[in-house]
């Protein structure tokens, strides 16, 4: 970095970098679709993976939970986060399996595979850099660092 910003802590952690894009809270979402599977298919009919196609110890069928996160125009995934429905030693697996960019351009869609077919959802939290949001600023003060390309990379106000 010649010039610009860069914040860290006392372990020298970076905090804020303006060469860096921060992620930044964009909401919390519940699926719109579930479905249950017992292998998953790409287009062609062909497995994605061989066995084990599940992710329970049981190898027992799972449910995919499908969720949609307004980024409308986005050009970069969102990261998504999966809060549980539960916690502890008898807590279902999940994970986040794909992101993808929804074919008409004003979301992106999230698949969360959870490792029983009769279970209750899990709520995603997701986050964007702040040059990919929709969301209006609002507040007039705070502080915004930019990159060499003008681009916001941080911004106190989200």
């Amino acid at each position: 970095m010649a010039h610009g910003l860069k914040i860290t802590n006392n372990s020298n952690q970076v905090i804020i970098d303006s060469d860096l894009f921060g992620y930044h809270f964009i909401g919390k979402y519940t699926p719109f679709k579930t479905m249950t599977h017992t292998y998953l298919l790409d287009n062609g009919g062909e497995d994605y993976w061989e066995e084990p196609n599940t992710i329970d110890a049981n190898q027992t069928p799972g449910r995919i939970f499908e969720y949609a996160i307004p980024l409308s125009n986005a050009t970069k995934p969102p990261m998504c986060f999966i809060k549980p429905t539960s916690t502890g030693p008898n807590a279902l697996y999940a994970s986040v399996i794909r992101v993808w960019r929804h074919s008409g351009g004003n979301h992106w869609n999230c698949w969360v595979l959870q490792s029983s077919a009769s279970t209750a959802a899990p709520t995603i939290y997701a986050f964007s850099t702040t040059d990919q949001t929709n969301s209006a600023v609002t507040d007039p003060y705070g502080m915004q660092t930019f990159n060499s390309s003008g681009q916001v990379t941080f911004d106190s106000r989200r």
